[in-house]
């Protein structure tokens, strides 16, 4: 439960959160999944009391930051060249220059691009259909319970 709560802060809240602070938001995030259960509330009082042992939980828990980060772009790698319109014809020039427009500007993520006159509309943040693609390839694709 806490690799969920995690998993979900990573993905939504901080994907790369500080080295000062990683070990404080695992153990929230541990804290939020444990929730309302009694149970789980006292085997967390007994970790408190362990520092060994709440070290490794954290470890643990947080081992899955890697893995959610791998598989986020490893779904986006699949999409970019078809979402953006880029082909392999592009010139190593002319791509170098799209992307870095793209990052530079945080246009890969807006509404209404046009590459080839490199705009956009800021007023849609969030609203390029590759975020929806990942989005739902990651959360909602492949499963066999449906």
């Amino acid at each position: 439960m806490g690799q969920k709560a995690l998993r979900v802060h990573i993905a939504t809240i901080d994907a790369f959160p500080s080295a000062n602070t990683k070990n404080e938001v695992a153990w929230s995030c541990i804290v939020d999944a444990v929730g309302g259960s009694q149970v789980l509330k006292e085997h967390l009082e007994e970790l408190k009391g362990d520092e060994s042992a709440k070290e490794q939980v954290i470890t643990y828990v947080w081992s899955t930051c890697a893995q959610l980060r791998g598989e986020l772009i490893a779904k986006a790698k699949q999409k970019v060249v078809s979402s953006y319109s880029i082909s392999n014809a592009t010139g190593a020039k002319e791509l170098s220059g799209l992307v870095m427009w793209l990052i530079k500007t945080g246009a890969f993520i807006q509404g209404d691009l046009d590459l080839k006159k490199k705009t956009f509309d800021k007023n849609s943040p969030f609203c390029h259909p590759i975020i929806k693609d990942i989005f739902i390839s990651q959360w909602f694709g492949n499963r066999g319970d449906g």
